[in-house]
């Protein structure tokens, strides 16, 4: 274990799937000699070279309909966008072919690309550079969405959508980029060290449902209406999951 920023944990991860892996490439605006808008592929360039840290023209259906056909390809892309807000001028390729390819070819097309982006406000960058849309992407059926909050969470996460067949959305709180914390220095998949953590549901109890409409039925109809002893209470509930 080591302590270390959200950025550095992020960084170390990058660094270590490049050098497993000769398919792993990055691709986005200003993350190759720059270093990235928030420095996390910093000194990545100079290590790996312009031909798997590349930086791209300012266009992001570009870039991610690039990384989508690099995946098909065979190889294993790494697409940053420089934030969220951003995602919205990919939407087509995000939204309507890096999700669906995989379904839509039965399973023979696997579109294993990973999506980094910034997200969140507070950092005085203006409102069109503050917006905060996970919930439009978990909405969309064929990706996963990742926001890590630790740089635990952050290092795990990471090395865990690289094992993904299919597009993963990774994304990253600018304010969380200086927040430092314990990660394990271990390359193994976080299977072995992340930990569990419990998740509280609320199911919808059966009196919840609307009954006022039997209140106006005709008497020959009222047995379908529920009495007091089938109406069930709410029930609470955890569940044991791994992050």
């Amino acid at each position: 274990m080591a302590e270390m920023s959200f950025r550095g944990a992020l960084r170390l991860t990058l660094q270590e799937e490049l050098q497993a892996d000769e398919n792993v490439f990055l691709m986005g605006e200003d993350i190759g000699a720059y270093g990235g808008s928030y420095s996390v592929t910093k000194g990545l360039f100079e290590e790996f070279g312009p031909e798997r840290i590349m930086d791209t023209p300012i266009s992001e259906s570009v870039i991610v309909g690039a990384g989508i056909g690099a995946a098909m390809g065979g190889l294993r892309p790494i697409v940053e966008l420089m934030t969220i807000n951003f995602s919205l001028l990919a939407l087509d390729q995000i939204v309507n072919n890096a999700a669906k390819l995989s379904y839509m070819s039965a399973g023979q097309i696997n579109v294993p690309l990973v999506i980094r982006m910034a997200s969140g406000a507070g950092s005085q960058l203006s409102s069109q550079h503050s917006q905060s849309l996970e919930g439009w992407f978990a909405h969309i059926p064929g990706i996963k969405v990742v926001v890590p909050y630790t740089p635990r969470d952050a290092r795990g996460l990471l090395k865990t959508a690289f094992d993904e067949q299919n597009p993963v959305i990774f994304i990253e709180h600018t304010a969380l980029y200086a927040r430092k914390g314990e990660v394990p220095l271990v390359r193994s998949r976080p299977s072995s060290w992340r930990k569990p953590s419990t998740i509280w549901t609320r199911r919808l109890p059966a009196s919840a449902a609307p009954t006022s409409r039997c209140l106006t039925r005709r008497r020959s109809n009222r047995r379908r209406c529920p009495t007091p002893s089938r109406l069930r209470t709410p029930r609470w509930h955890s569940s044991r999951r791994t992050q």
